[in-house]
């Protein structure tokens, strides 16, 4: 029974709640952010058109990136709309309602960034498929992959820091509400 209070005063609040979806969201986002990073990893080794074509044939496991599947709609010129599933709508919603309830300047630097991040990789990949020399392509690849690794890193980590900082949050009004009782 003591059990059920505990988990019971983790959401009696309406601020508790929001600071709850706050993190399921942060989380949701990181977890997009880290496999982007790691497809960015993974695509910065590509050296010639073998590993290109390599690097093509393990794209599948990038699959639960969003990131990923909203470039293979650009690559493929198909709707970016058709690369997000319910879950992807969801959070996605559930971010921009975030943003427009907490007016912090922290959220909205992630928003700018996920958005310039999107924004960046969808102008590389449309740009690379208008490059005639492969040198170049492989060139803008590295590049394009360097950028949005860094972009990828800082977001993970300003991410955690928004993660942990929430959790503390919870943490410290459930305290104060046992000090109380």
């Amino acid at each position: 029974m003591k059990l059920l209070i505990k988990i019971d005063s983790l959401f009696d609040s309406r601020i508790k709640r929001l600071n709850w979806l706050q993190i399921c969201v942060l989380l949701y986002w990181g977890w997009q952010f880290l496999w982007l990073s790691l497809m960015m990893a993974d695509l910065f080794q590509v050296q010639e058109s073998d590993s290109l074509f390599l690097f093509l044939d393990r794209m599948k496991r990038y699959d639960p990136s969003v990131f990923v599947r909203i470039a293979f709609r650009i690559l493929n010129y198909r709707s970016v709309f058709s690369a997000l599933n319910l879950a992807d709508w969801i959070f996605l919603s559930l971010s921009v309602f975030l943003v427009f309830v907490y007016h912090t300047k922290t959220v909205w630097i992630l928003a700018g960034m996920g958005s310039i991040v999107i924004a960046f990789i969808s102008g590389c990949l449309l740009y690379g498929l208008n490059i005639a020399n492969m040198s170049a392509l492989f060139h803008l690849l590295k590049i394009m992959a360097v950028i949005a690794l860094v972009l990828s890193v800082v977001f993970i980590i300003i991410d955690l820091y928004l993660v942990i900082e929430r959790l503390l949050k919870i943490g410290e009004s459930v305290d104060i509400s046992e000090k109380c009782s």
